[in-house]
């Protein structure tokens, strides 16, 4: 097919003539292979415009196979069609060879995505986004659909700091201001929730303005118990005619959380709308809608969890009374506990045939259907399950000897679970309850819950049941042989209820479930069932020793327990008047004569651990001996003394006696808790090795115990065993899966190596806690990392409120002195003093923000105290060190540099100094390219002091550099260097050399240009270059990324739009690695060099040709400074190089270098409009296309 006929064709579909293309084609057959391939992409673009999308695939996959003109045209088209098709893993594929020609377009990438989250492949669809931010760093397009799937796969935090990417004022847009709305929710930040409304939409928002705002506002209204306010707004946006499903559902659940049945069970019959139907309905039968059922088949499909359907049971035999035949279709476990109901032999499981049946309805469906407008009409016949006889028989025989009070625990449920992370608990929830003589408390946990069944807190008589359950049959036949049940919420709570028996529901503040409102004469749905709720939020702890204890007390008191042990615990524990004012000894001597003298030791252990006067504990101790009892009582005697004389700071008798129990056979034993202070008196100390050992030797003894594993990591973190921590802290929560501290330490120690998973492990502590204050201390720095100051600012003013902390309070003013108001930072200064003690990091913290609010010398003072303290500590040497340097303290400041250094190459014998005659030498580089570059000229010295051989091992861009300036020793390639054929008497990494050497920075010893570069070595540019009549610049905007501070040095191209104004000047990329490709996505008047520049020497030679290089702060501005060629250093606001010193905007050792700093707060593109007006006042021939207006103090 010639051009003109494809013109012709082409411009037939324009006019949407497409019926007559196809009729004019529909020969496209008999013709030539070539033309018929055309052919079939003009039959499928205009079957694609008439809708007839079938056709269109046929036609475009016909035309693929040899249509290479068309290829990508097709391709896309072929995209489009099949996602349209609900073909989407067709589209994705599609979508993935046409990006592979067109990786940089966004629209593309979107409909790749679309197919892959509708296909369920969210791991592909992160995969190809990171693909497409891996091209792009920093690509505001690329991170909206990251946001999008990370929040999919509930990555909330990860999802937040991804935000740094996108505008500001984007945050609001297409959806994503309720993707963040949702992150904030989810990880308990409801008050920043709230205060980022105005921000995402702005200040004068309305939540009716949209319908996922009304959704949003509304959630947040509910979640903060503002019942009212959500449903006015639930209510309007329905009025509006707004059919979002959550609004709907949400509705309900207000409404039945107010007790008005009536209308929260009528939304309620919404929560299905455009769900998936479930798998046991088919669309043949109709949805019974409350017509007469007499005699009619009614399938009823139970739903949700197993509590829903346990609680939502008892509509079934109203059902059968209205003279229905019942068929219920329902889990096995259910089906089971059904069996025993000898009143329920018309319930059955399905298959039956369609014909069977004649009406089906979802067992949550029945409330509203049944007319249950109040509370007060719940069914609530208790019981309404049984166990089964026989197994209730057997374990009534296997728990004869239990004679003391029964209790059940349940401490967890189904991780899966969407709010598992509130309502869910550890076992050592239960401590508390240790040392309450009078109960016997069993477990009846199952799922994940049940790694930690076998380690419960120590002095609990407790004994776990759960690995005997194969269903919940067994469960409940355990239930019916006990006395009472403590659980949180889950389906055990509710079986335990519906079976009859006494529960006591502990219940998150988190928690908005309406099933478990109180609306005023107990609970409608179990009367039996008591809801205790936490004070604190994620207390647990709190909740069962304020709550759980005292009833408990208050039940074995009436059950006629222990009168003299019972009488001492409840007044010790429960008692109104205070301990202080009790007959204490009185009390002693009448309990221990009681001969319960393990009880008594287990409830001292636990009244220590709970912070009481050890004084009261050595009365008891001291009674102990006064009356000669026999300690062989208690096998725990002699490791609660030894607690005591550790509380009580005799710590050198409590290791002896630690010391001598472990020599004993077997005769005492050593608590979990004695090994824990015995720990941390060393670790407190800083004998990190110490503590290792003690928590070492507690692992073998406990080896079920996660806290132990813990503490044995923490103490290798903190000796500098960094890859033993890290193995400490996964077995701690392999045995304790929600030790929060344990995600906290892990995910603090991951974020250097793998981001992704320590952001998981400090996603997982802090929704196990939303009060746990360090971890997110530990987000705020991140965010910090990432500028998002705005959004530090609102959760530490959430979370991290409490300024008489000295962690918090000195983020508070970090966080100010990073967005430029160190007035309000000095107001708070004098809120915390250097005599805190506190973590090592935010004593460090602390005097970091000194020296940068201007309190040089007292910051140096404070460091170097930290310094002597820790000697152990490299990061205090280090910061000491660079604060000196910048203020120009150069021998101090290299001192304190070269101690802190990592010192991660060295292989041979560290050179400091010593006389190098007759030696052999090995220098490495440790950091970046730029510091090679910039202290070249110092090895040159190093030469001159006589070495017998000297090898520089380099990276291998800079080994041609380097060899071309004749240098006088041997330059290899580092990443190639095989060590085991070298020898060296001493090694030294290149930054310890301005230490050794004395190097001041303000008077450098060499003269630049201290680098030379070839020429013609890159001839095509070279020549091209010399062509060109106007100012020749280069330029450098962004970083490699792998500096820790990259996002912070690091610029976008976009954000250097106001040079391309400037009339006269060629521009040059000098960018390497993926940031280069912003040059192809913004289509910028830019010459590409740097892709003919394969190392440092190549781009030397090219330097050598240009007449200015504008640069941030990266390896080539080193580069062209060394050739002494006119460079600009563009540098950030809040973490600038050592070596650029504070305030100037010259650099002695680079006379050719000027730098502009940008001002506080001041955007990368309000810096690049000051040197494009610098460019003009330099360089009179230049000129300005058009003029511009940028705020100097546009945030970023």
């Amino acid at each position: 097919m010639n051009s003109e006929r494809r013109q012709y064709f082409a411009d037939l579909i324009a006019r949407g003539n497409n019926q007559e293309v196809l009729s004019l084609l529909a020969d496209h057959g008999q013709t030539t292979s070539d033309a018929k391939s055309i052919s079939c992409f003009f039959c499928g673009v205009a079957c694609q415009n008439l809708g007839r999308l079938d056709e269109a695939a046929k036609y475009y996959e016909e035309a693929v196979a040899s249509n290479v003109a068309d290829l990508l045209q097709i391709w896309n088209n072929l995209a489009g069609v099949q996602f349209y098709r609900n073909k989407f893993t067709e589209a994705a594929s599609v979508a993935e060879q046409l990006r592979a020609y067109q990786p940089y377009d966004a629209d593309l990438l979107s409909l790749q995505i679309l197919a892959l989250k509708e296909a369920k492949d969210l791991v592909g669809a992160e995969r190809e986004v990171r693909k497409f931010a891996e091209l792009l760093p920093r690509s505001s397009d690329g991170a909206r659909w990251l946001v999008h799937i990370l929040w999919r796969n509930k990555r909330y935090l990860e999802a937040l700091l991804c935000t740094s990417d996108i505008p500001v004022a984007e945050w609001g847009k297409d959806g994503l201001g309720h993707e963040l709305i949702q992150c904030f929710v989810e990880l308990g930040l409801l008050e920043v929730a709230e205060a980022m409304l105005p921000v995402l939409y702005g200040s004068d928002f309305d939540p009716l303005d949209t319908e996922e705002l009304c959704a949003g506002v509304g959630l947040l209204a509910f979640l903060k118990k503002d019942l009212g306010g959500a449903r006015r707004i639930f209510e309007s946006g329905l009025a509006l005619g707004y059919k979002n499903n959550s609004i709907i559902t949400n509705l309900a659940f207000v409404q039945l959380t107010e007790g008005d049945f009536e209308n929260g069970w009528r939304y309620y019959l919404g929560r299905n709308e455009g769900a998936a139907s479930n798998s046991y309905i088919n669309c043949e039968i109709p949805r019974w809608q409350g017509e007469s059922i007499a005699g009619k088949t009614l399938l009823i499909v139970s739903e949700q969890g197993l509590g829903d359907v346990i609680q939502f049971l008892r509509f079934v035999p109203e059902m059968e009374s209205l003279g229905a035949r019942v068929v219920f279709a329902a889990f096995p476990d259910i089906v089971g506990l059904l069996a025993n109901d000898p009143s329920a032999k018309k319930i059955a499981v399905q298959p039956l045939a369609i014909s069977d049946i004649h009406y089906h309805a979802q067992l949550l469906d029945l409330p509203y259907r049944l007319g249950i407008k109040h509370p007060k009409d719940v069914p609530c016949r208790i019981p309404y399950l049984y166990a089964n006889s026989q197994k209730s028989a057997e374990w009534q025989l296997a728990l004869e000897s239990v004679k003391e009070l029964r209790v059940g625990l349940v401490w967890a449920g189904n991780p899966s679970h969407a709010g598992d992370h509130f309502r869910s608990a550890s076992i050592n929830i239960f401590a508390p309850l240790a040392g309450i003589p009078g109960v016997r408390f069993l477990g009846l946990q199952k799922g994940e819950g049940v790694k930690e069944a076998k380690c419960a807190p120590e002095g609990l008589d407790f004994e776990w049941l759960g690995d005997q359950f194969a269903n919940f049959d067994d469960t409940a036949a355990v239930i019916a042989n006990l006395d009472l049940v403590i659980s949180v919420d889950t389906s055990v709570a509710h079986l335990a209820a519906a079976l009859g028996k006494p529960v006591w529901m502990l219940a998150s503040l988190r928690n908005p479930d309406w099933r478990w409102t109180d609306h005023g004469n107990g609970n409608a749905w179990y009367p039996n069932l008591l809801v205790f709720r936490q004070e604190i939020a994620d207390d647990w702890l709190d909740l069962v020793k304020k709550q759980i204890r005292p009833r408990l007390a208050e039940l074995l008191q009436k059950t006629g327990s222990d009168s003299g042990w019972m009488e001492f615990l409840w007044a010790v524990d429960v008692s109104p008047i205070g301990v202080e004012h009790l007959p204490w000894s009185d009390m002693a001597k009448n309990v221990l004569k009681a001969g319960v003298l393990e009880n008594v030791m287990k409830w001292g252990r636990r009244w220590l651990q709970e912070g009481g006067e050890a004084k009261y504990i050595e009365m008891l101790i001291e009674e102990v001996k006064n009356q000669k009892l026999d300690i062989s009582q208690s096998p725990h005697f002699e490791s609660i003394w030894a607690c005591l004389l550790f509380k009580t700071r005799r710590e050198v008798a409590a290791i002896q006696l630690c010391e001598d129990i472990q020599k004993k056979d077997g005769a005492q034993e050593l608590d979990r808790w004695t090994y824990v202070l015995w720990g941390f008196h060393y670790f407190n100390a800083g004998k990190f090795d110490e503590a290792c050992e003690v928590w070492k030797a507690a692992c073998l003894a406990y080896p079920l115990d996660g806290h132990l594993y813990y503490l044995a990591a923490l103490a290798y973190r903190d000796s500098g065993n960094k890859s033993k921590a890290i193995e400490g802290f996964r077995q701690a929560i392999e045995r304790s899966p929600r030790h929060r501290s344990a995600h906290l330490a892990l995910g603090s120690i991951l974020l250097d190596t793998d981001s992704t998973q320590g952001l998981l492990h400090l996603q997982k502590s802090i929704m196990l806690n939303v009060n746990n204050s360090e971890g997110w201390q530990q987000i705020v720095n991140r965010l910090h990392e990432k500028g998002l100051y705005m959004l530090a600012e609102h959760i530490l003013q959430d979370r991290c409120g409490d300024m008489e902390k000295f962690g918090q309070c000195m983020l508070h003013i970090q966080n100010l002195v990073f967005q430029g108001r160190d007035t309000e930072a000095r107001q708070l200064m004098p809120l915390v003093h250097e005599s805190v003690v506190e973590s090592i990091s935010n004593q460090r913290m602390y005097g970091i923000n000194l020296f940068r609010l201007g309190n040089q010398e007292e910051s140096f003072v404070f460091l170097s105290k930290l310094v002597e303290q820790y000697p152990r500590v490299r990061e205090n040497k280090t910061y000491l060190g660079h604060s000196m340097l910048r203020a120009g303290k150069f021998d101090p400041g290299w001192t304190y540099y070269w101690q802190g250094l990592r010192r991660w190459t060295l292989r041979f014998p560290e050179w400091q100094g010593e006389s190098l005659a007759g030696k052999a030498l090995l220098l490495t580089q440790d950091q970046g390219m730029g510091d090679v570059i910039q202290f070249l000229p110092i090895l040159l010295e190093v030469a001159a002091l006589g070495p017998r051989r000297m090898v520089f091992a380099v990276s291998p861009a800079l080994v041609n550099l380097v060899k071309f300036q004749g240098v006088p020793y041997e330059v290899v390639d580092g990443e190639k260097m095989v060590w085991d054929d070298y020898r060296f008497d001493y090694q030294v990494e290149i930054m310890a050399l301005p230490y050794l050497m004395k190097v001041d920075l303000q008077h450098p010893r060499s003269s630049q240009p201290t680098l030379q570069a070839p020429e013609n070595l890159v001839p095509e540019w070279e020549e091209y270059l010399e062509a060109e009549h106007c100012l020749k610049v280069g330029l450098v905007w962004a970083g490699g990324g792998a500096l820790g501070h990259d996002y912070l040095r690091s610029s976008q191209l976009s954000e250097w739009s106001d040079l391309w104004q400037v009339e006269g000047v060629s521009f040059y990329s000098l960018q390497k690695d993926a940031p280069s490709n912003q040059a192809a996505v913004f289509h910028l008047p830019l010459h590409n060099l740097a892709a003919d520049c394969p190392t440092f020497l190549h781009t030397s030679s090219i330097i050598q040709s240009l007449d200015l290089v504008i640069a941030v702060d990266t390896a080539v501005a080193h580069l062209s400074a060394s050739l002494n060629k006119t460079t600009w250093i563009l540098l950030s606001d809040r973490y600038t190089d050592f070596r650029w010193m504070q305030g100037r905007d010259d650099c002695p050792w680079y006379p050719s270098v000027r730098l502009f700093r940008k001002r506080p707060n001041e955007a990368w593109r309000a810096l690049l409009a000051r040197v494009s007006d610098a460019l003009i006042e330099t360089y009179p021939s230049l000129s300005r296309i058009n003029s511009h207006v940028v705020d100097d103090k546009e945030y970023n």
